[in-house]
């Protein structure tokens, strides 16, 4: 994700194994996903599941996406931003 554009990925058909890895490696995170949020909400509504995602997959990929691509290691301060964030978006609904 972090190497290439979304058109590079979409704009030629992938091998078929890499197709059937892709599937199988996203079912496996969905499912990692929704039970995160069971296990801390109790309940995995549509609501809880994109809180979830957001906290726990776009939060850190958004923290980091810009010095990647700079070819830079992020700041090392990421790391607490990341942690508050988690910790008002996940953290206030237990």
């Amino acid at each position: 994700m972090l190497l290439y554009r979304r058109e590079e990925l979409v704009s030629d058909p992938w091998p078929h194994e890499i197709q059937g890895l892709a599937a199988r490696l996203a079912h496996e995170l969905d499912t990692a996903i929704i039970q995160f949020t069971r296990e801390h909400f109790g309940r995995a509504t549509r609501t809880d599941i994109l809180r979830t995602t957001f906290a726990l997959i776009d939060v850190p990929y958004g923290a980091v996406r810009r010095s990647l691509v700079a070819g830079e290691p992020p700041p090392l301060e990421l790391d607490e931003f990341v942690a508050e964030t988690y910790a008002v978006v996940i953290g206030r609904i237990q």
